[in-house]
């Protein structure tokens, strides 16, 4: 099992590093569905922002690599860490636009 403890420590190892982030969202969102009907909306659009730029700065280029170099094992677990990340972001999204609709 992949020790998020040690993300930072794994840069140039792809397998670890998707591991890692794998672990580290998958706590993130439970975490999140756990806290999401107490966030009141601009902390929601505040948390979607920094989760867009994270994706995009951390892990996107992680994705990416992964399905430059081919190996299916690793494009799996990329697609796994895209996935989890887009239920997060698909979580926050839709408590926003539930927010909006309800005023």
């Amino acid at each position: 099992m992949a020790d998020f403890r040690k993300a930072g420590l794994d840069r140039g190892d792809i397998r670890a590093e998707l591991k890692n982030f794998l672990l580290s969202i998958r706590i993130r969102r439970e975490e999140y569905r756990n806290i999401i009907d107490e966030l009141e909306p601009d902390e929601l659009e505040f948390d979607l922002r920094e989760y867009e730029e994270y994706f995009e700065r951390e892990i996107k280029p992680l994705y990416e690599k992964a399905h430059s170099i081919g190996v299916k094992s690793l494009i799996d677990l990329a697609e796994e860490v895209k996935s989890v990340y887009e239920d997060l972001l698909g979580m926050i999204r839709e408590k926003l636009s539930y927010g909006k609709q309800g005023k």
